[in-house]
């Protein structure tokens, strides 16, 4: 359903109930109005015929006053009668009402306190206003009655005008109905219209915008037209654009640079596979021949030294063509069932042998109920020492290394935390740590952790560089217990 066809309903309804409470206040008003103004007539009407009456009896015409009082019997006046005190009729204008007992009703309202007034009720079938009026024995009424009676009489007068007042209030009940019916359209009428300019236009308009911007249109701004509430919205809208806008230019830029580096870099990996080979062989045959100069020095020669110093940077060489290697051509991983914590092990074990890690005290912090997880430990075992080795010779000095497992939550995942003491975070943030173009040392390529990377993404895993509590680096890895199988 369109909103201003909503609208338009809300308001009908609204200034229905509003315009239905509006007459239903006016016809009870209207109401009590007809029936206090058909209640004066009755009143009105019955101290005339009790000044008639009393008027006609005090010319001594006592004789025909039935006759008489049947002549006041008009349009309005329906019933005329006077009863006794004891409720028996004395005269009617029914003639056939005399003798009898007057009605309850009209008995009570005489017997009642006070002054009289007029009330309404119904008898066959339609409703009159009666009044009962006392006729009291005054001195010009000694002469026919006994001066100790108190009450000669009670006249009872039915008026007809009652049917009148409920002909016009169901009239007016009709009117306003029409009225709230004509009035509540009529708003609705407005309202629709006001809605499709005020409201339904603008958000059309957003609409439009908002389409154009899907469909990748970076220029589409709204223009409503309107200083109110829907212009801020569509200024408002504007500005999420705009910042939308500049986020995917952002976006597009870095990923035309990402895009850049790793086709760099993937000419870097087909020029590295090619001139490993080239260096390799030398250095193959460097070696043996550096071992036959050795062998033929006498023991204790100052040249030994050098050949063995040598030997070293010949083995650094190797090393960084093998960390080339490997980041240019990956290789799978061959998964087996082990225990992480078993890896751990053999890689601080590795790490002892180092004499880079010779300063370095390890202390590993394992949980001892880990299930056994599917990886390769030859590339866990190399990541970790890739991972010990950053924290070691990247900024500060870094005394301890703390390795520690868990299960997660979940129980779907091995967590492998490492955390180095005076490790400081570097310049540049964790955000492109690892990255292969971030080399923090100068004696290495900065390929550990981008291969450290590839190697869990291998396993399906997750790895993050995070800050420790000294405000350091840390790396935090999490793997799954169980590979898929399509990858065992």
């Amino acid at each position: 359903m369109p909103l201003k066809l909503k609208l338009s309903i809300i308001s009908g309804l609204a200034a229905g109930v509003a315009i239905a409470l509006l007459a239903w206040m006016n016809l009870r008003i209207q109401s009590e109005h007809y029936t206090s103004d058909v209640e004066r007539r009755g009143a009105l009407a019955a101290r005339m015929v009790k000044a008639s009456l009393v008027g006609h009896m005090l010319n001594d015409r006592a004789v025909d006053f039935q006759g008489f009082l049947e002549t006041l019997v008009t349009d309005d006046i329906e019933e005329i009668r006077i009863f006794a005190t004891d409720g028996r009729i004395l005269a009617s204008s029914f003639r056939s009402e005399i003798g009898k007992h007057i009605y309850p009703l009209d008995m009570e309202m005489f017997q009642k306190a006070g002054k009289p007034k007029a009330f309404s009720h119904e008898k066959y079938g339609r409703r009159f206003v009666s009044m009962v009026l006392p006729i009291y024995n005054e001195k010009k009424c000694f002469g026919c009655h006994n001066p100790e009676i108190k009450v000669i009489g009670v006249l009872d007068v039915e008026v007809s005008a009652v049917e009148e007042m409920e002909r016009r209030l169901s009239e007016l009940k009709r009117n306003s109905i029409v009225a709230l019916l004509v009035a509540g359209a009529a708003l609705a009428a407005i309202v629709f219209m006001l809605a499709g300019k005020l409201v339904n236009r603008p958000l059309h308009e957003i609409l439009r915008v908002l389409r154009r911007a899907q469909s990748g249109d970076a220029v589409a701004r709204c223009d409503v037209g309107d200083s109110g509430e829907m212009g801020r919205l569509a200024d408002e809208f504007n500005r999420l654009l705009d910042s939308q806008a500049a986020a995917a230019s952002d976006t597009a830029r870095q990923c035309d640079e990402k895009k850049r580096r790793a086709m760099r870099m993937a000419t870097v990996g087909e020029l590295s596979t090619s001139v490993i080979h080239q260096i390799k062989n030398p250095l193959a045959g460097m070696t043996g021949a550096l071992q036959v100069l050795a062998d033929g020095l006498p023991e204790g020669d100052m040249g030994g030294e050098i050949i063995n110093e040598v030997n070293n940077q010949i083995r650094r060489i190797d090393r960084t063509l093998r960390e080339l290697q490997t980041f240019a051509r990956p290789p799978e991983p061959n998964f087996i069932t082990v225990n992480i914590n078993d890896v751990i092990n053999q890689a601080v074990g590795m790490a002892n042998r180092d004499v880079s890690f010779a300063p370095v005290n390890m202390i590993i912090s394992a949980s001892a109920d880990l299930p056994d997880s599917e990886m390769d430990p030859d590339m866990m075992r190399q990541v970790l020492l890739y991972l010990a080795t950053y924290c070691v010779t990247t900024g500060g000095r870094c005394e301890t290394l703390t390795l520690s497992t868990r299960l997660d939550a979940t129980g779907a995942n091995t967590e492998i935390r490492l955390d180095g003491s005076e490790c400081r975070m570097p310049p540049e943030g964790v955000d492109d740590i690892f990255e292969p173009v971030i080399a923090p040392r100068r004696e290495a390529t900065g390929l550990g952790l981008a291969i450290s990377r590839d190697i869990i993404e291998k396993h399906h895993g997750i790895i993050n560089a995070v800050s420790n509590a000294e405000g350091g680096i840390g790396f935090l890895i999490s793997l799954p217990v169980r590979q898929p199988p399509d990858r065992i």
